[in-house]
C-alpha cells in the first residue's frame, strides 16, 4: 500500500500500472489465479468510477487483511465517497477475517 498525489486521470493512471504490470510479468489469467504482480487502485481521493473494467474505490478493499494492515500504517482513516468517514483501527478490531489472513511483522 503506497499514497502519493498524480496528475493522471483515474483511467490513465489504469492504464500506466497495467503498463507496469505487464513489463513485471503479469500475463492474462482466470480471477484469483497466483499472479507475479498486481497493482490496483484503492482509492483516487473521495472520487468515485464505475466503469466495466475500473471501479473505485476497489470492491473488496474492507475484504482483505493484507490490504487493511498497511492502509492502517499510513492512516487511521479514510475519506470515501459521500463524506463517509472509515475508522480503519476500529474495523480491525472487529475484521471478520474471510480469507484467514495473517499479518507477520518483519
Amino acid at each position: 500500500v503506497c499514497c502519493f498525489r498524480t496528475l493522471l486521470s483515474p483511467k490513465a493512471l489504469w492504464t500506466e500500472l497495467q503498463q507496469i504490470e505487464s513489463h513485471l510479468g503479469k500475463v492474462p489469467k482466470p480471477k484469483e489465479s497466483p499472479r507475479p504482480i498486481d497493482i490496483d487502485i484503492l482509492f483516487y481521493g473521495t472520487e468515485s468510477v464505475r466503469q466495466p473494467d475500473l471501479e473505485i474505490p476497489h470492491p473488496r478493499w474492507q475484504e482483505r487483511l493484507f490490504v487493511l494492515a498497511p492502509l492502517s500504517d499510513l492512516t487511521h482513516e479514510i475519506e470515501l465517497p459521500g463524506n463517509q468517514i472509515f475508522n480503519i483501527a476500529e474495523y480491525l478490531g472487529c475484521f471478520p477475517n474471510r480469507h484467514n489472513e495473517r499479518v507477520q511483522l518483519i
